[in-house]
């Protein structure tokens, strides 16, 4: 494949496993943040507000900005990763061999 065309795939598969991973993950960080900033008692008086002033989709709150942050910067790890595979010089795999075998 060429290498072009690898990396919009590596993007892409990320990009899309990163919107699905938020969707779970979102509602968790907004009970999260919320009960650690002591601004509900409780996790079932932190869902019950939520829901009743702003609905299902309070849990979303900062969703949109969030996304905006991760898929680049999940898309570059990833495509820095499958770089660093493919490379035929270890050189951390030879240092750590090292160290190993000092320690």
């Amino acid at each position: 494949m060429p290498k072009k065309l690898d990396f919009f795939a590596d993007f892409s598969s990320s990009a899309i496993s990163t919107v699905i991973c938020s969707i779970v993950s979102t509602p968790q960080m907004v009970l999260t943040d919320r009960l650690m900033a002591g601004v509900y008692p409780s996790f079932p008086d932190a869902v019950r507000t939520i829901v009743k002033a702003d609905g299902w989709r309070g849990f979303y709150i900062g969703w949109w900005p969030a996304l905006a942050q991760k898929i680049p910067s999940y898309g570059y790890v990833n495509d820095c990763e499958e770089e660093e595979e493919e490379d035929d010089n270890d050189s951390y795999g030879d240092v750590m061999m090292i160290v190993m075998i000092q320690l």
